[in-house]
């Protein structure tokens, strides 16, 4: 496992707090990620609603950070700062969206394996 990807003393300190209820954690999670990628996709394909990136983004930056995906987390934070700056070049912003679906892309089967 890449150690920029996940922080495994997060992982370990959740497993340990959470114990059975550790699973569902994961599970919601990544179910969650997905809804919010999905919706920054979706925003970006209507170039006039740019600005509305900025919470799902958000939310997602928050879930990882708290899941020690912490890579996928300062992806997230890289884009909520560039709507926050008022950047609204699409194809910039996809670049990041874009790295944000690779990286959760790369964690499913990460975080699959430590449950």
């Amino acid at each position: 496992m890449e150690q920029n990807s996940i922080d495994l003393a997060t992982v370990a300190t959740l497993k340990e707090i959470l114990e059975d209820d550790f699973t569902e954690l994961i599970e919601t999670f990544l179910m969650d990620a997905n809804i919010r990628i999905t919706e920054m996709k979706d925003i970006l394909a209507n170039d006039d609603a740019v600005s509305q990136l900025e919470f799902p983004a958000h939310t997602l930056k928050g879930s990882s950070g708290n899941v020690g995906a912490v890579k996928l987390s300062r992806y997230c934070a890289q884009l909520v700062d560039s709507v926050r700056e008022g950047d609204t070049d699409t194809e910039g912003l996809m670049v990041v969206v874009d790295d944000i679906v690779a990286e959760y892309g790369s964690l499913v089967p990460q975080l699959n394996s430590l449950i």
